[in-house]
């Protein structure tokens, strides 16, 4: 196998460049793949080894394994990336992301726990998702007559942000009715 390695340039986005050239004309990288290869590191190993673990994640993609594409990662590192970093969003995602990760790997060995703990919070605000919605509404959007199909990122984002804060999720649990049917109300009136 010919190898190449690249080392040394001040500018990432010649990488991608390069790595986009690369991939044309067969099975491309993920966003998730490409930053994985960008951004090594004690935290993005983390979010390798943790994505495959998580029941929760696995059922949102009904998946049985780690995702093959990495989209589990990648859901991982948005929640991250929300969690502790929502004030400094600008409305570039990847960039917002790959932010995340290389702060998050030079911040690695005193956030540990913290981002640890942050993973269990994620899995109890995706179960709390699944209970107040259902399985087959849980992360659809309301398209003012009834739920989407397909598995929705931003709704994604929404849900677990707010439910794995434990007070907000605890009165969710208690209020399931009410939550779901002003969540259909919002996305109906307020696009």
């Amino acid at each position: 196998i010919r190898t190449v390695v690249i080392r040394g340039w001040p500018n990432e986005s010649v990488l991608y460049l390069i790595f986009h050239r690369l991939n044309t004309g067969s099975v491309q990288l993920s966003p998730q793949e490409l930053r994985q290869a960008l951004n090594p590191g004690p935290f993005v190993e983390f979010v390798e080894e943790t994505s495959g673990q998580l029941a929760g994640l696995r059922r949102m993609l009904n998946n049985t394994e780690p995702d093959f594409r990495m989209r589990d990662a990648e859901l991982l590192v948005r929640f991250f990336a929300f969690r502790n970093f929502l004030s400094g969003y600008r409305g570039n995602l990847k960039e917002f992301l790959d932010g995340t990760c290389k702060t998050l790997n030079s911040e690695w060995n005193h956030r540990e726990q913290e981002l640890r703990t942050q993973a269990g919070d994620l899995e109890a605000a995706i179960e709390a998702t699944y209970e107040v919605f259902g399985d087959k509404h849980a992360f659809r959007k309301w398209d003012g007559q009834q739920y989407d199909e397909r598995f929705n990122r931003a709704v994604f984002d929404v849900m677990v942000f707010y439910f794995s804060i434990p007070r907000t999720r605890k009165k969710a649990l208690r209020h399931k009715s009410p939550i779901e049917k002003d969540f259909r109300r919002v996305c109906g009136s307020n696009p």
